[in-house]
């Protein structure tokens, strides 16, 4: 669920994230609804936007559901020009800046001193180059 949230959901949400903090928004008591449940990561997220507390359960597979939501409105932020379909997955790129709204509310800008960096990834072997790997020993 990480990773879905961290690329799929955060960019969306860093579109609307300065509305939904926003007092009219709150004062209406906008909420948020996501599909990746109650998951450690996305709420760890969640809870740092200040966000937690309006975000809803998800109602699940709709025909399965034992509730379901109404609202007046709903807001589906997305991106424009849509992601190409090309063979039955999406590929796009987000524009630059778009994660601003979410990299300020996180503190990503702070200021902070760090001495080592550790990089965990997913996939094939990789190497550090030996400067690098020099300069981390």
């Amino acid at each position: 669920a990480f990773q879905h949230f961290v690329i799929d959901v955060l960019p969306k949400l860093a579109l609307v994230y300065d509305k939904m903090m926003s007092e009219e928004w709150v004062q209406k008591n906008v909420s948020l609804i996501t599909n990746l449940g109650r998951s450690p990561a996305p709420r760890w997220f969640l809870e740092e936007l200040g966000l937690w507390k309006r975000t809803l359960p998800m109602m699940g597979w709709p025909v399965k559901a034992k509730f379901i939501y109404r609202s007046k409105a709903v807001m589906y932020p997305d991106f424009h020009p849509a992601p190409i379909l090309a063979g039955g997955s999406r590929i796009g790129q987000y524009p630059r800046g778009a994660m601003l709204p979410v990299q300020k509310a996180l503190g990503v800008f702070h200021d902070s001193r760090r001495d080592r960096i550790v990089m965990l990834y997913r996939g094939g072997r990789r190497s550090l180059a030996k400067h690098v790997q020099q300069q981390l020993s």
